[in-house]
């Protein structure tokens, strides 16, 4: 029960007189829709009549037309009077949240009265899910999805349901208490998408276990299957069993035992081309060629390549016997090419691929710090080799065993240099301005970008899965490179430092690049890829030079700053030599 109104202050009654007389309809300032003022007139005469069911039914069909606070004071109001805790406390706090600072101040008072009456008598459940995006039910009513704020629901027993597609749904009990806070965690576990099964030879001997024509390992056997029939046996050089069919049910394990014949038959296949697939009663059995163990008796050996006529034979296989085939694919007269990049038998057509490289640059950049530590007037110097990555892309054609191809490739590279300076300056310091300031160690960071074309010749040799090839031609090479950063700290114990970040400069170039991978066919015309790239390039064809500031000064908080030089340093210069390993994908035959 609701604790009776009587016992609140006399401002609460007075605000309650003047919410009745002064202003009952304070929002309808515009003229309101026909249709909303029906309700709205309807659920005043209920009102009026004390049938808070109906004014409640009136004021919400008005809410839900026009969204005016009017109305949703009204039907907050009808839930109050009609004992609806709950409810009421939801429409109060939503009216106070969405126009609480546009109502008059007695109509505010009485409803913040009125909600914190209400969220007293009333429980509050916090529902915690594992799973974003889950919807929740409170007694089979969905209050929205995961996260969700708390939520005010009436004391006594409640049901709470998460549910999320692919996980198992979550229920739970709660009692919810006057004033009191309730928590449920609910923790979604995904549901199981595959069934288990579980193989053994009847006599425990070690033999191969075989599910749907792929050996999955050796006797005893347990993995995962995908729901459904699937066709089991157990097989060695000694002998094999019977295949059997097993179903499968989801997240359900089976334990097949099968009992394993002596006797088994050896058959062999040759093609004479490593991309030809060679069937088994209907079974994909292996590409190219098969060596092995297979269950006597009368089969079907096909073998099929694309663009080849298809060749069948019957075979009937003694216990213990052996079986050699060889077998010489013909050209299908009716043959036609299908996608550009699928591998052709005589290696001919168009090709192209992608590679992520590595590199580094073993013979250095040329910057200044490199090549002229000792002119600098630095005390001593530390280079180390500059390294960066990059990628690459080429499209060519394949002529058989050489191709032509135009090649794109695109790289970053960075070396952070060290300078120790000893700081001994004296008055004749304009041939080497370096030499002023005080003792200090110069951190350098040149950092390089940009990429190269160029038009390649590629030779391949080609072996039953494996293809080794070469690529190398020549290009142009473009390039920006700066001095990122020049960073002079003190070593004589005041921390004194500056930091100098010129602008850069670009350069073009000559290039040389070349190649050489080993790429295994991972399909008919999908091979990955794995080489070593050389790539030449010359930066002396442009002074690659930062801008100097021979007027900087180094300084630290509470001490005096002192005057350092800055001179234009050279970026880079002479050959480029770049070389590193790369690994990727190529397309085509």
């Amino acid at each position: 029960m609701l604790p009776r109104l009587s016992a609140r202050p006399l401002a609460l009654a007075m605000a309650l007189v003047l919410t009745s007389v002064a202003v009952p309809r304070a929002t309808f300032a515009q003229p309101a829709p026909a249709e909303v003022k029906s309700h709205m007139d309807a659920a005043d005469k209920a009102a009026k009549a004390k049938d808070w069911d109906k004014a409640a039914a009136e004021y919400k069909a008005a809410f839900e037309l026009a969204h005016a606070a009017a109305a949703l004071e009204g039907l907050a109001n009808a839930l109050y009077q009609n004992k609806r805790q709950t409810e009421a406390f939801e429409a109060y706090d939503e009216l106070l949240r969405s126009y609480g600072d546009g109502l008059a101040m007695p109509k505010r008072v009485l409803a913040e009265s009125r909600r914190k009456e209400l969220a007293a008598h009333t429980g509050i459940i916090q529902i915690a899910v594992s799973e974003p995006g889950a919807e929740i039910f409170v007694d089979d009513k969905s209050i929205g999805t995961a996260p969700l704020p708390p939520r005010h629901v009436a004391a006594g027993a409640h049901k709470i349901r998460v549910a999320k597609a692919g996980f198992a749904p979550f229920e739970q009990m709660v009692s919810a208490t006057d004033g009191q806070t309730s928590t449920v965690t609910a923790t979604l576990a995904r549901e199981l998408s595959k069934g288990r099964i579980v193989v053994r030879e009847k006599d425990n001997k070690s033999m191969r276990v075989v599910i749907d024509g792929l050996d999955v390992g050796p006797t005893p056997y347990e993995g995962d299957v995908d729901p459904g029939a699937h066709e089991v046996l157990v097989r060695s050089s000694a002998g094999a069993s019977t295949p059997q069919r097993v179903e499968i049910e989801r997240g359900k394990s089976v334990t097949v035992e099968l009992a394993a014949v002596a006797a088994t038959a050896h058959l062999e296949v040759t093609t004479g081309d490593h991309l030809a697939i060679v069937f088994f009663d209907g079974k994909p059995l292996a590409e190219g060629s098969f060596s092995g163990d297979v269950a006597p008796g009368e089969h079907v050996l096909v073998v099929a390549k694309e663009g080849w006529d298809r060749y069948e034979k019957k075979i009937n296989l003694a216990p213990s016997g052996r079986e050699k085939v060889e077998i010489v694919l013909t050209k299908s007269r009716d043959a036609k090419p299908s996608n550009v990049l699928e591998a052709s038998s005589d290696g001919r057509g168009l090709y192209g691929g992608f590679a992520f490289m590595a590199l580094g640059l073993p013979g250095g950049s040329g910057n200044e710090i490199e090549t002229r530590c000792n002119d600098l007037g630095a005390s001593s110097c530390a280079t180390p080799m500059p390294i960066g990555g990059g990628l690459m892309g080429y499209l060519g054609y394949s002529f058989a065993p050489i191709g032509f191809e135009v090649m794109l490739g695109g790289e970053f590279d960075q070396v952070k240099p060290k300078a120790n300076f000893n700081g001994y300056g004296g008055p004749n310091t304009s041939s080497n301005p370096s030499l002023t300031g005080p003792p200090r160690t110069e951190q350098f960071t040149f950092l390089r970008t940009g990429g190269v074309l160029a038009v390649r010749a590629r030779v391949n040799l080609e072996g039953k899965n494996l293809r080794a090839s070469l690529a190398a031609g020549p290009g142009v090479s473009y390039k920006y490179a700066l001095l990122s950063e020049r960073r002079a700290t003190s070593t004589d114990g005041r921390n004194l430092q500056d930091i100098y970040a010129p602008n850069g400069k670009s350069y073009a170039s000559p290039a040389v690049t070349a190649d050489a991978s080993v790429q295994w066919r991972m399909t008919h015309s999908v091979a990955l890829t794995l080489g070593m790239l050389l790539w030449l390039e010359s930066s002396s064809f442009t002074d690659v030079r930062a801008s100097g500031d021979l007027h900087r000064f180094m300084a630290a908080d509470g001490q005096t700053p002192a005057a350092i030089t800055t001179p234009p340093y050279q970026i880079t210069s002479g050959a480029q030599m770049f070389l590193g390993p790369y690994l990727g994908l190529q397309f085509g035959p």
